[in-house]
């Protein structure tokens, strides 16, 4: 009897009562489970507790679950990339999840799954009764991770917009370790600290009145003997937030920053001003506002003496390819203006390469069209010509198989097709309230197993051109994923980015003096490389989306 090393995952969202009884139902309930079944060797049971389920990167137990199953955590710049381990195999081939919702929000978890995948470990998904270890699951599980991801962005909306109300109110709402005060929550109130506030009052003085920098301030209270709250030494970062937070002359400033998009959970970014919601004099003052005013001026003053210094960092490092000479564009400053240029152009001069540069605005302008829809709107208008083609190829297909069975795997063919259809229009029947979700899963899994039999006839049919049918099972998953393409219409950045392989610069046609951007899709290499191999026609377009902006660019 062969015996399957099994793990589960489990986790809550937050702390609370009700969440912490269904936390440990979860781990009772695989515990049982699993040793009932004689099949199964329970290796370990990974757990998060109050952890958000749009949040993969702070999710240590789940992370610790993706390393025993022989991936690697490698950090990229800001985000996580998972890679098979050469080194490590898995501790086990079976992952048990209650449901989509338990082991990830996130739509960006499916490409964790195809590594799991590659390296022999599949996830059960109770709830909806699905394996990873079919070949067409992502179609259910793409739509219920859309599903969940859609509730948690709800929900922190409803969060948001409750935040947003206390602050018009203006309730006091901040940690309780701000210097110079004493926070209490359930009161919403703050209270001066006195030797805390003389500290204060010294850091504003020597700024504004004495001239001091950063550093002869940190110096000065060093050798006084000024100590933060923990009794440490003072930090620059210390510092700068004392010289900046308008509670000490008395306001309270709320919806000054913004938390980030929900998936990523971004460190929060500072609005724009006309944003604020500032309630003067809420709070207890520790200087005048006069003070603090004249304090912003000079830090206003000094940091637009430090603009213009290259910062060196890329949101699209490599991502930006010149169409003249095919070399990458690197991020440059010019008068304080951040900018992309060819690293020919820049490292050789125009003479060898004289391609346009391209203002990072351009760049963000260009990638917020496609956030707002242009992504949605290349995949619907290109569907039905991508369907005809691979259909078209899929044909040239059948045609090499045995010539005693082409007809009847080309009755199983269209057979395919039929189900296949059906498959598709789940979604609108589901969206249009036709059916409920249950029903959904129900009719799912009919036409999943109608679907599989169907695959293995045209299996049977066939074994002895298992490289046509190779190819033939890859076009069908490829058909499938392009039906159910633009169920979302808009995006985030980062999903936008990871679906670009590269963005083509040129110079505009019909006005050179301005740049023009092609968006090649990683998707459509996928649907390239069959028409390469199958077709007479030359590679598909791969740059389906041109997006053209005029504006003063910068000079080269």
């Amino acid at each position: 009897m062969d015996i399957t090393n099994v793990c589960a995952y489990c986790r809550v969202s937050t702390d609370t009562k009700d969440q912490e009884n269904s936390f440990e139902n979860q781990k009772t309930y695989f515990e049982r489970e699993i040793n009932k079944n004689p099949n199964y060797s329970l290796i370990k049971i990974y757990t998060d507790r109050g952890i958000s389920g749009t949040s993969l990167s702070r999710r240590e137990g789940f992370n610790e679950l993706l390393r025993d199953a022989g991936l690697d955590v490698v950090k990229v710049g800001k985000e996580q990339v998972y890679i098979v381990s050469k080194e490590r195999k898995p501790l086990f081939n079976l992952i048990l999840v209650k449901n989509t919702s338990r082991f990830a929000r996130n739509v960006e978890v499916i490409t964790i799954i195809r590594k799991l995948r590659s390296n022999g470990v599949y996830i059960q998904f109770l709830d909806i009764d699905l394996t990873t270890q079919k070949d067409d699951y992502e179609f259910v599980l793409n739509l219920f991770l859309n599903f969940d991801q859609q509730d948690s962005i709800d929900k922190s909306k409803k969060v948001k917009f409750g935040h947003y109300e206390s602050a018009r109110k203006g309730a006091i709402f901040t940690n309780t370790r701000i210097y110079g005060y004493e926070y209490t929550p359930k009161k919403q109130v703050l209270k001066i600290i006195e030797e805390e506030a003389i500290v204060i009052r010294h850091i504003y003085d020597l700024y504004v009145t004495k001239g001091f920098g950063c550093r002869k301030i940190i110096n000065w209270l060093d050798e006084n003997g000024y100590k933060t709250r923990e009794g440490k030494r003072f930090g620059k970062t210390s510092i700068f937030k004392i010289l900046s937070n308008e509670k000490y002359c008395g306001d309270l400033v709320r919806n000054k920053y913004d938390t980030g998009v929900v998936l990523n959970k971004t460190r929060p970014k500072l609005r724009p001003r006309k944003e604020w919601i500032i309630h003067e004099d809420r709070v207890p003052a520790i200087i005048e506002r006069l003070l603090f005013e004249k304090a912003q001026e000079i830090r206003s003053s000094r940091s637009d003496k430090t603009r213009g210094i290259y910062l060196g960092h890329s949101d699209f490092a490599g991502l930006i390819k010149c169409g003249k000479c095919g070399a990458t564009y690197h991020s440059d400053f010019n008068g304080g203006k951040s900018f992309y240029k060819c690293s020919t152009k820049k490292t050789r001069g125009i003479k060898v390469c004289d391609n346009i540069n391209v203002t990072a605005d351009y760049v963000y302008d260009s990638l917020e069209a496609l956030q707002g829809g242009g992504l949605y709107e290349t995949f619907q208008n290109n569907k039905a010509i991508q369907t005809d083609l691979l259909l078209e190829v899929r044909e040239r297909i059948v045609t090499n198989l045995e010539k005693d069975n082409l007809d009847d795997v080309l009755a199983k063919q269209k057979e395919l097709t039929v189900l296949e259809n059906k498959k598709a229009k789940l979604l609108d029947l589901f969206l249009n309230d036709s059916f409920d979700k249950e029903r959904l899963v129900e009719k799912n899994q009919l036409l999943e197993r109608d679907i599989e039999r169907v695959k293995n006839e045209i299996a049977e049919l066939s074994k002895e051109r298992p490289t046509y049918l190779a190819d033939i099972d890859d076009i069908n998953s490829i058909i499938a994923k392009i039906r159910t393409l633009g169920i979302k219409k808009f995006f985030s950045k980062e999903e936008i980015v990871d679906n670009i392989k590269s963005m083509v610069v040129t110079r505009d046609e019909m006005a050179p003096q301005n740049p023009f951007i092609s968006f090649e899709l990683k998707f459509f290499d996928e649907i390239n490389r069959y028409i390469t191999k199958y077709s007479n026609q030359s590679q598909g377009r791969t740059d389906l989306l041109q997006l053209h902006y005029t504006e003063d660019r910068v000079k080269d």
